[in-house]
């Protein structure tokens, strides 16, 4: 699975087309893909196992995270040390 957080246009960034997006994407590896939201909403938010903290990893258009009412969340649930039956 690849999640993919394209920053938008500001300064540092020209942001991407759909067609570009698409064309990045299949560079990448993928055969089917889905664009949830672009623009100041999108905000990718990564806990690297040696940070205490979670960490912002693209730069968001306004600068900060924005409030929004929806997230694609991915988490990781540690195998147990002993599974009982």
């Amino acid at each position: 699975m690849l999640l993919v957080g394209v920053d938008g246009r500001q300064r540092a960034s020209v942001g991407l087309t759909q067609p570009e997006l698409a064309s990045y994407l299949q560079w990448l590896g993928a055969d089917q893909a889905m664009a949830f939201d672009s623009g100041g909403s999108v905000t990718m938010v990564v806990r690297f196992p040696w940070r205490s903290a979670p960490t912002v990893v693209n730069s968001p258009s306004d600068g900060h995270e924005r409030p929004v009412g929806d997230a694609l969340l991915v988490f990781e649930i540690p195998p147990q040390a002993s599974l009982s039956r």
